[in-house]
Formats: C-alpha cells, sequence, structure tokens
C-alpha cells in the first residue's frame, strides 16, 4: 500500500468515526468538495502543510496518519 493510500484510509477512518463529512474536509482546506474526495480516497497526494492541519483538525499526530491510523473500540 502507498503512503498516500495509507494516509487516505487513515483520514477516511476517522472522518468517519468523527462525522465529518467532505464538506468539512474542503472548508478546512478550502478546495472543493470533490477534491476533498480525491484526498480522502487516496486519489491525490497531500501537501505536508495540509496533512498537519488535517492531523490537527482530527485529533491525532501526522505520525499515525502517515503510520496507518486504527480505531480501538472504548472499553465497556
Amino acid at each position: 500500500m502507498t503512503i498516500e493510500k495509507t494516509v487516505a484510509d487513515s483520514i477516511d477512518k476517522l472522518m468517519h468515526d468523527q462525522g465529518k463529512k467532505n464538506k468539512d474536509l474542503a472548508e478546512l482546506l478550502e478546495i472543493s468538495p470533490h477534491m476533498a474526495g480525491y484526498l480522502r480516497r487516496g486519489s491525490t497526494r497531500i501537501s505536508t502543510g495540509d496533512l498537519a492541519k488535517i492531523a490537527k483538525w482530527l485529533g491525532v499526530s501526522t505520525d499515525s496518519l502517515i503510520a496507518g491510523y486504527e480505531l480501538v473500540p472504548k472499553a465497556a
């Protein structure tokens, strides 16, 4: 798996878990929702500046996005 795809999968998982939509990501990065969808699918590269913005917005480190973020279920 490419780094772009790993990052995209991490962003997708976190956005889904947090109930965030492509339009929210688009507003954050000042891009179209269509382009946000490309980022979320790993079809285009994310700049380091945008990666840092996204990580902060999602409440994780850039390293965890790059390494492949895994959602861990909350203990009961």
